[in-house]
């Protein structure tokens, strides 16, 4: 009976011995602790106030690093900021924005800003993006990295913030799901493209409710028609994208 118990165990404990020897030369998991380590010492004097960041950002060598994701910084970012978003950091994206690992750079986070959920929503305290910017940056040999420190209420900050515009929309495409089978998106919703709109409303009566509206004081007017859309063309040269769904 003690045979038969003996036999299962070893199997399970051979088992995970060989799963602890799975080899990948391109993860070294003992070479992050130790960055880690060097980081957390360089970081407690490489945190600055609000004041210093704005007075190190002056400087035109200083690169502002934004590492959140291209959504949210073109929702609102510092004036001046370039991005690179942690996921897609490599040594030559890096390369591109960052010729010089000698150069200073700043980063800011989520964590450094409150009240603005939909741009800065709050991760985890052991997940703050600035923790990891720093890690990562420092891998790639960039140690000249300054993190701002304190938590700043965004609507009383000194930095000065922006928006991504596009070519053709002044913020991120606002997409609606009309209640029959097209998917309409807009783009550039200028008073051009409002005009379209509506004259496609009174063109179609049939399609009413047709109703122009908007979502926030950024996102220009955006029809939502219940049963039918402009022609592709006309919708496209507008700067409207449209699709079935």
């Amino acid at each position: 009976m003690a045979r038969h118990f003996v036999i299962p165990v070893l199997i399970f404990f051979a088992g995970l011995a060989s799963a602890d020897e799975i080899p990948n030369p391109l993860i070294d998991y003992g070479a992050f602790k130790a960055n880690v380590e060097r980081v957390g010492e360089l970081r407690e004097s490489h945190r600055v106030t609000e004041a210093e960041f704005l007075r190190l950002a002056a400087d035109p060598d200083t690169v502002v690093l934004d590492a959140r994701s291209r959504e949210k910084f073109e929702l609102l970012h510092a004036a001046g900021a370039v991005n690179l978003s942690l996921p897609d950091v490599t040594e030559e994206e890096l390369a591109k924005v960052i010729p010089s690992k000698a150069t200073r750079i700043l980063i800011y986070c989520n964590n450094n800003f409150a009240n603005e959920p939909r741009a800065f929503p709050s991760k985890v305290l052991s997940a703050s993006l600035n923790v990891y910017t720093m890690n990562v940056l420092y891998a790639y040999g960039y140690i000249n990295v300054y993190e701002l420190g304190p938590l700043i209420d965004i609507h009383k900050t000194m930095i000065p913030f922006e928006r991504t515009t596009h070519p053709q929309a002044v913020n991120r495409p606002t997409t609606l799901r009309t209640h029959g089978a097209t998917k309409v998106t807009v783009g550039n919703a200028t008073g051009q493209v409002k005009a379209q709109l509506r004259s496609h409303c009174d063109r179609n009566p049939s399609s009413r409710p047709c109703v122009v509206s908007s979502t926030n004081a950024d996102t220009m007017p955006t029809m939502m028609d219940e049963s039918s859309a402009p022609k592709t063309s006309g919708a496209n040269r507008a700067g409207m994208r449209i699709s079935n769904s």
